[in-house]
């Protein structure tokens, strides 16, 4: 298999430069019968393009690949009908094959971002879009998760003073912090985050 893409690669490498670039990789995917938009290309290379370099080297190319093949594969296990998309009930179905488990709240929101011409369902592209969107969305929060796990306490030189006001607040009474002030958190689980995204988008 590895070899095979290997020529494959090569093959597809007309300027013979080691890497591919948004059309080059447009190219191949459309001669293993996957075609995408330029923008969903662009989201592609962008994930899988590990020195930031906007095109893909070979190993990159090879994970790029395999996380195709397995979205496709995903996408066609769960088309009972053939119809040629996902219905909402096989998107869930599908999505947990591929290490999503989105709650119902957050399948809605998620499907708003993707389908927004309320269609009903998403094709292979549309899919991929959403899962790749996904595991983006993992690695960010997981990033940022670990480094809040692993964070060193802060060590500040007004501890004195703030366990003093801390001791006053609690027999004076003090208003809560607002959202966003000095002090305060706010803690989302990743399926919290995802049901969010109708606010950022």
């Amino acid at each position: 298999m590895l070899q095979q893409l290997q020529g494959w690669f090569y093959s597809i490498d007309t300027d013979k430069n080691g890497t591919l670039d948004q059309a080059e990789l447009g190219k191949a995917l459309a001669a293993a019968n996957l075609t995408y938009s330029n923008d969903v290309l662009g989201k592609l290379i962008r994930t899988f393009d590990i020195y930031r370099t906007g095109t893909l080297r070979l190993y990159e190319f090879v994970a790029l690949y395999m996380f195709l093949n397995q979205i496709r594969d995903s996408f066609a296990r769960f088309d009972a009908d053939r119809s040629g998309t996902l219905d909402w009930a096989e998107l869930a179905r599908a999505l947990e094959t591929t290490g999503f488990h989105i709650p119902p709240q957050g399948m809605s929101a998620i499907t708003l971002k993707f389908d927004p011409q309320r269609k009903g369902g998403l094709n292979l592209e549309a899919y991929t879009d959403m899962t790749l969107f996904l595991a983006n969305l993992r690695n960010f929060f997981d990033f940022y998760a670990q480094q809040t796990q692993y964070a060193p306490p802060k060590k500040d030189k007004k501890d004195k003073k703030d366990k003093k006001d801390k001791k006053d607040k609690k027999h004076h009474g003090a208003a809560p912090a607002s959202p966003g002030a000095p002090g305060s958190t706010i803690t989302l689980t990743f399926d919290q985050l995802v049901s969010a995204i109708p606010y950022f988008s």
